[in-house]
């Protein structure tokens, strides 16, 4: 169970790590690197939805060509079966009124070519639409029978019996004529419904891709938008309303926020490093603005302390005084220089026992200093 957990902790690392990757990568990517990418890639999903509607819309149109052409064959074979089949009949029937055996005997050869014909029409046909093989088959046989029925006619007529050539065709060959006419006609019906039938599936294709060409579309429409969205927001738009930010409080002289953005590479990092230069110079210029401040403060306070110490009379001064007895002067008014008779620097400077300072003043002064 630890393994376990330890692999699943490992597992949401990694995760976490790819996604800090990835946010690292689009944050250090300049904005025109980032709009050529979004563009790219909208690109490749449009080549890549436009070769795969290009690769089923031709697949179809050729489907579509072949279904015309085999449609059109199929109605032309079937037509030329049936003039075969009237010229033979029309032959068969020429005969009762022919006076010349001759003549007679020779519409069997011409028969015979044409039943030939009608044959290999009925083989294309079935070449071209195998489906109907039974069907075909059931035609040839009966054509056999129509012909051979067609023969015996003209081979009756030739012998003048044509009583019996009109028995023939009365009892045996009409009917036979009729049921055969039928049946290529059923025929012809079923191609035409095959026809239909598979143009109806290739529209069905045709349906189908459009469907798959449609959803792809959507998706990689919805994609690009969401992505685009996310980079508005997450790389363009929240930086530069931080940023806003900061230079709103930097403009109310408040420095306690932190440039998060300067680690960024691309437009949005250079506005925060010099952001942060600016907010550094501006420190440093209200620091110095408070030390003049106070440093004016304290001259004020010096010369207003001056100022009341030259308005008391007498000579004001301060001395301290050491452990082995000597002094030294830390301040003296203007008047205490004048008792001394000294100037102030020098009074200041003096070190000795108290009371010398003394030695060197003059009556005047120190009637003056009284």
């Amino acid at each position: 169970a630890q393994g376990d957990l330890k692999r699943g902790t490992h597992s949401q690392h990694t995760q976490r790590g790819a996604t800090m990757k990835s946010s690292n990568l689009l944050a250090n990517m300049p904005f025109a690197s980032k709009i050529v990418m979004l563009v790219a890639l909208m690109g490749f999903i449009a080549v890549a939805i436009t070769s795969y509607t290009l690769v089923n819309t031709r697949a179809t149109n050729q489907q579509y060509a072949q279904l015309l052409a085999h449609e059109a064959r199929g109605a032309l074979i079937v037509a030329e079966a049936a003039q075969h089949l009237g010229n033979a009949s029309r032959l068969t029937y020429s005969v009762l009124t022919m006076q010349d055996e001759l003549r007679m005997r020779a519409q069997l050869v011409t028969i015979k070519s044409i039943e030939q014909q009608f044959n290999a029409d009925l083989q294309n046909f079935q070449q071209l639409l195998p489906a109907l093989a039974p069907d075909v088959q059931s035609l040839t046989a009966k054509s056999e029978r129509v012909f051979h029925m067609a023969s015996r006619i003209i081979e009756s007529a030739a012998r003048w019996r044509g009583d019996r050539a009109l028995q023939i065709i009365d009892s045996e060959f009409d009917p036979a004529l009729a049921t055969l006419r039928h049946d290529m006609g059923s025929l012809k019906d079923r191609s035409v419904q095959q026809f239909e039938s598979a143009s109806s599936e290739l529209t069905l294709q045709t349906d189908n891709t459009i469907k798959f060409t449609a959803f792809p579309i959507a998706v990689a429409l919805i994609v690009i938008i969401a992505l685009s969205i996310h980079v508005a927001i997450t790389q363009m738009s929240r930086p530069l309303a931080e940023l806003t930010r900061n230079m709103e409080l930097m403009s109310e002289r408040q420095y306690g926020s932190t440039m998060v953005l300067t680690t960024r590479r691309d437009e949005i990092g250079k506005m925060a490093n010099a952001l942060q230069v600016f907010q550094q110079s501006m420190q440093r210029e209200d620091r110095l603005a408070v030390e003049v401040a106070a440093s004016a403060e304290g001259r004020r306070l010096s010369q207003q302390l001056v100022d009341l110490i030259s308005a008391i009379p007498g000579a004001v001064f301060r001395m301290q005084m050491t452990p082995d007895g000597m002094r030294s002067i830390q301040f003296v008014s203007e008047k205490a220089a004048q008792l001394h008779g000294r100037r102030l620097g020098e009074l200041e400077q003096l070190s000795g026992p108290p009371g010398d300072e003394f030695l060197h003043a003059s009556a005047a002064a120190i009637n003056g200093a009284r």
